[in-house]
């Protein structure tokens, strides 16, 4: 695939453009626009519906969308505004993703609201895991470096980066939780 120079584009994207741009093609009767996820385009569209959630069906669909449609558009259109990137770029985001997604799972016993009973809630463990740390991470770096080795990592953002928001929570009880829990399977080991 690298040797054809293959490209990648979202169609999302694009049609936010297009009505962004207040595109005719996708405006209704009553003068709003079109939704854009594509059951609502195709039946806007073409007047019938698509049969969804099949993913041959779905290319078909998204392929008469953007090819065969009375939006006419042009392939420098569509290549232009949908975000296009290239196969290294997204080989590069699909690894990300892999990587987060393992991480994330490295949580899952832990997962739970903390006010009733988990340690941390899925969306503090998904902002960790996208920030490329896993709950090894913190068991190691609770081992190594305590509680404030800990807390600096949690609830800061990274030094390396733009980036202001932190890496987990600086939530004060859920941070309490997840040292507690920390502290605890510390024991539970050492026994």
């Amino acid at each position: 695939m690298k040797e054809l120079n293959i490209h990648f584009a979202d169609s999302l994207i694009l049609f936010r453009n297009l009505i962004r741009e207040k595109h005719a093609g996708l405006k209704q009767d009553d003068g709003s626009f079109v939704k854009i996820n594509q059951e609502a385009l195709y039946k806007h569209l073409f007047g019938t519906d698509v049969q969804g959630h099949d993913a041959l069906e779905d290319v078909k669909a998204l392929s008469k969308i953007l090819f065969k449609s009375s939006l006419q558009l042009s392939l420098s259109k569509i290549v232009n505004k949908s975000g296009t990137t290239d196969i290294n770029s997204a080989i590069g985001d699909m690894n990300y993703l892999d990587r987060s997604h393992g991480l994330l799972k490295s949580f899952d016993e832990i997962i739970g609201d903390p006010s009733e009973g988990g340690v941390m809630k899925k969306s503090t463990a998904k902002k960790l895991a996208d920030s490329g740390l896993g709950f090894h991470h913190l068991k190691s770096l609770f081992d190594t470096q305590g509680e404030q080795g800990l807390l600096a990592i949690l609830a800061n953002p990274p030094t390396n980066s733009r980036r202001v928001r932190v890496r987990g929570t600086a939530d004060p009880l859920t941070l309490h939780v997840i040292l507690n829990h920390l502290k605890k399977f510390r024991v539970e080991f050492n026994s």
